[in-house]
């Protein structure tokens, strides 16, 4: 009888180790935990262009790997307008970079969005700017980091970007 109940008390303290084992295998709330620092955007004048620059930085750790994590940009305006937008990333060893997107875009509307999915490995930080051209209207610009299923994110990152005039 003490026999059976030593075997019975092991057996159910293996089951429930093994039960703890598998719950934290199916447990995604502390896996890929993203976690971003967006800088505050500089502002620089050439000639009639007006442009915004700022970086995200990966908190922790430093190499991440992103399929589809996409980037937000929202724009509103009065007037049409004409930006464009350049992603790039530096890598953190060499000075060089590397650009995932340059694209002009036009709005005729009073409001866009634009998505710019992001699928690459990025060593240290990705470096955006928004160039304007002021002939064609000064636009109110928004910037998003949305989560996405393979990025846990606490909540999405936005930045407001107000070009001066």
């Amino acid at each position: 009888m003490l026999v059976n109940a030593g075997i019975f008390l092991g057996l159910l303290i293996v089951a429930i180790f093994l039960l703890l084992f598998i719950q934290k295998l199916y447990d995604k709330s502390d896996v890929n935990k993203c976690r971003f620092k967006i800088t505050a955007p500089r502002y620089k004048k050439v000639k009639n262009k007006r442009t915004a620059r700022f970086s995200i930085s990966i908190i922790g750790d430093k190499t991440a790997f992103f399929t589809d994590f996409p980037l937000v940009f929202r724009f509103f305006s009065d007037t049409r307008f004409k930006t464009r937008v350049k992603v790039k990333y530096s890598n953190g060893t060499c000075k060089e970079w590397e650009e995932i997107l340059n694209r002009i875009v036009i709005f005729e509307q009073s409001g866009k969005e634009f998505i710019c999915p992001i699928t690459d490995i990025i060593p240290d930080e990705i470096h955006i700017e928004l160039e304007i051209d002021p002939i064609y209207g000064y636009p109110n610009a928004t910037f998003e980091i949305r989560a996405n299923d393979l990025c846990d994110m606490s909540s999405e990152l936005t930045k407001e970007i107000n070009f001066p005039k």
